[in-house]
């Protein structure tokens, strides 16, 4: 029997439990792993263990992003390999609008889980880090205490939060503020109708629009939203931000011609992540190898031209599993299934 690691794989200095091991068809071994530090659970290949060993944390830290955010798409650990190493290498790292709207997403969902006003504890000293702490290290792709707390500190400029010091003890804690629910949770966004689709708007897409991207999304109770079909647009940049503010979700069809990726595609699911919408992804079958590594990791929904009942079913399934029905969702219901919740927690 295998000695069974006691610390995390990605963070070595911190604890995690281990639920085991096994190999792979390739006879690589394969470690579980449950670490609050990396954010939850995540599967890691021996030789990727290595490979963690020289680089540097905030290459660390991006991988650890791509954990939370993997989990989040597909409700699955993510399978730490060699070249997922090597993704996390080329990863761009989090703007801080996008590392302060996540920290605030995880204190929110932390205190959902308690109840609302609880006094969450990040540090209970200088050199000793509680696990809301270390989640909150992981989601906000912090690589030290020190920068956790500036964040923390911008949230309470902001008054999304109140951080206390407790003289009498050498702790950190934050309690989320009204200002901070109501920030998150914007009454737009929670009853807002529609889906706003970005895509190639080349008439080769007309057709996967027409017979499966807009009828799944009026099928699970909301509309669908296409810039280029709205009228009364001036300045496209602007009513495409303003318009995916007000969407309840974001439709993100990743495929392109043979002139290259669509990066208006790309900003516009790296917007609406950065301020916590939720993305879907599509790609046809054939462009699904040429996908930009910023959006590899999150998971996509592969479709052919000859199959638009399949993938408007995907689409629909995908958008009852991860948001719900809408209001109008037709007499015809879509299967719905609650909502994958965070990595952590027991096995």
């Amino acid at each position: 029997m295998m000695n069974q690691p006691t610390t995390c794989s990605i963070w070595p200095e911190y604890l995690a439990s281990h639920r085991g091991y096994d190999t792979n068809p390739n006879l690589v071994l394969v470690w579980h792993v449950n670490s609050p530090r990396a954010g939850g659970r995540y599967d890691i290949h021996h030789p990727a263990v290595k490979a963690l060993d020289s680089i540097d944390s905030s290459v660390k830290a991006r991988l650890t992003t791509a954990l939370i955010d993997h989990w989040a798409e597909t409700g699955r650990p993510l399978i730490i390999t060699e070249d997922e190493v090597q993704r996390a290498i080329a990863r761009r790292p989090l703007g801080v609008p996008e590392r302060l709207n996540r920290l605030l997403r995880y204190l929110v969902k932390c205190s959902y889980d308690v109840s609302v006003g609880t006094e969450l504890e990040l540090l209970s000293s200088s050199k000793v880090i509680q696990d809301y702490g270390l989640e909150a290290l992981a989601w906000s792709e912090s690589t030290t205490p020190k920068e956790l707390k500036w964040l923390c500190g911008e949230l309470a400029e902001r008054q999304w939060i109140r951080s206390t010091n407790h003289p009498s003890h050498p702790s950190f804690s934050v309690v989320v503020t009204s200002q901070g629910y109501e920030q998150l949770h914007k009454p737009t966004a929670l009853t807002s109708d529609e889906g706003f689709v970005a895509m190639w708007l080349d008439e080769s897409m007309d057709a996967v629009y027409e017979q499966a991207i807009k009828p799944s999304i009026e099928n699970a109770g909301y509309k669908a939203v296409r810039i280029d079909r709205e009228q009364n647009v001036d300045k496209i940049d602007d009513a495409i931000m303003a318009k995916i503010r007000e969407s309840r979700f974001v439709l993100a069809d990743f495929t392109h011609g043979d002139d290259g990726i669509r990066g208006s595609v790309y900003f516009e699911a790296g917007f609406a992540r950065g301020l916590g919408i939720e993305v879907i992804s599509t790609c046809r079958t054939d462009k699904i190898d040429a996908l930009h590594f910023d959006t590899r990791q999150y998971y996509h929904i592969a479709w052919t031209e000859d199959e638009p009942d399949k993938l408007r079913q995907d689409i629909e399934d995908r958008i009852g599993a991860r948001i719900g029905a809408g209001e109008s969702q037709p007499t015809r219901s879509t299967a719905t299934r609650t909502a994958q919740t965070s990595p952590t927690g027991s096995s």
